[in-house]
């Protein structure tokens, strides 16, 4: 079951898009609006190998969490005068996810499904000239703020490098295995997907503007209220394709994050940069790059190839650092809507008064999306 939320407003705002959505799924059965309903959804799966300095274990069959299984249903339909309606339900499914095993829990959760699972359960009316109000379960305005990429390498390499080994244990340079995980120095500072209300401007010449308010009604222990605010730009050339954003966010009236990213394309050579960088009131700051390049080996699919560096400052407390860079590789068939992937990233970090050794990740795996 779904948790109750926690303000009038949201169980207003609940009963508000539930009632809209069922009268337009309703002029679907009873008046062929066109309405139409989609089914859709994707698996990545593969191994994982890690080197925590002293002790080398693997994983197998592991969830890809930098892009995770997951499954939907999708319903679209117009309501007249401009107006359209999308709404969507989405869980997650990772019995094994790299974000959860380690040398103490080889094996993750299985396949219990709880209401934590949930990544989008929502409605959203659309509007070409007045822009787009969203209701329920879903994104910030600042979700995927950090993410802006063109290398293709997504799937298994990105700004959030800790994805491949979140939950490993860090091990102390004399040995002793730590209670600190690789998550816990490598952040992103990217947006949540938040029980919110969130409007989305119109494109203004490859501009657009995004603002959201929400609380976290999936953890019972979280009582706090989260607004953000994010600009983002595409534009594109005959020579290159470029996209930005930065976003901005508070807890209650406090300032949380400003973090952003910005991607270029070099369309005939498929030469590809990517840059992102954060900063938080309370956990430090990073800064990460990415070079990658596109080829076209194979008829089947592009075949992307990439080279990151993160550098983080201050996660999770003053005086500790974070480094890490990785190499990754990515097949695409685009007929069989598939691509195959690899990854090998190396991680260094130090607490304010222990030193870890430094740790290697190997990844490979396939995502299948439907």
């Amino acid at each position: 079951m779904i948790s109750q939320p926690k303000t009038p407003l949201f169980s207003a705002t609940v009963l508000f898009a539930l009632v809209l959505a069922g009268t337009a799924i309703a002029q679907d059965t009873t008046m062929d609006t066109g309405g139409a309903f989609d089914f859709y959804g994707q698996v990545s799966q593969g191994y994982l190998g890690y080197d925590d300095g002293e002790i080398s274990q693997s994983y197998f069959p592991v969830d890809n969490d930098n892009s995770g299984s997951r499954i939907g249903v999708r319903y679209q339909n117009t309501l007249g005068s401009g107006w359209g309606i999308d709404g969507r339900f989405e869980v997650g499914i990772t019995p094994n996810s790299t974000s959860s095993v380690n040398l103490n829990t080889p094996v993750g959760s299985g396949y219990t499904i709880d209401k934590t699972n949930i990544r989008h359960l929502e409605v959203e009316f659309e509007n070409d000239l007045v822009g787009n109000f969203a209701f329920g379960q879903g994104s910030m305005a600042t979700d995927g703020i950090t993410g802006i990429d063109f290398s293709n390498t997504t799937v298994v390499a990105g700004v959030s490098v800790k994805d491949s080994a979140a939950s490993q244990l860090l091990r102390s340079v004399d040995g002793t295995l730590s209670g600190e995980i690789i998550a816990d120095y490598y952040k992103n500072l990217d947006g949540r997907r938040l029980f919110r209300v969130r409007y989305d401007t119109p494109d203004f010449n490859g501009f657009m503007f995004s603002v959201a308010h929400g609380q976290d009604v999936l953890h019972d222990d979280d009582d706090n209220v989260y607004s953000d605010l994010a600009g983002r730009y595409e534009g594109e050339t005959d020579t290159y394709r470029f996209m930005a954003g930065v976003g901005v966010s508070w807890i209650g009236e406090t300032f949380e994050n400003l973090a952003g990213s910005a991607s270029v394309l070099h369309k005939s050579s498929g030469l590809n940069l990517t840059v992102a960088s954060g900063t938080t009131k309370d956990i430090g700051d990073y800064n990460y790059v990415k070079a990658g390049v596109l080829r076209d080996f194979f008829d089947a699919g592009t075949t992307a190839f990439s080279l990151d560096y993160y550098l983080g400052a201050d996660i999770p407390a003053d005086g500790s650092s974070s480094k890490s860079v990785g190499l990754a590789v990515v097949q695409s068939f685009d007929r069989q809507n598939l691509q195959l992937y690899a990854t090998y990233r190396r991680y260094d970090t130090q607490g304010v008064a222990v030193s870890y050794l430094d740790s290697e990740a190997f990844l490979a795996g396939f995502r299948y999306s439907f």
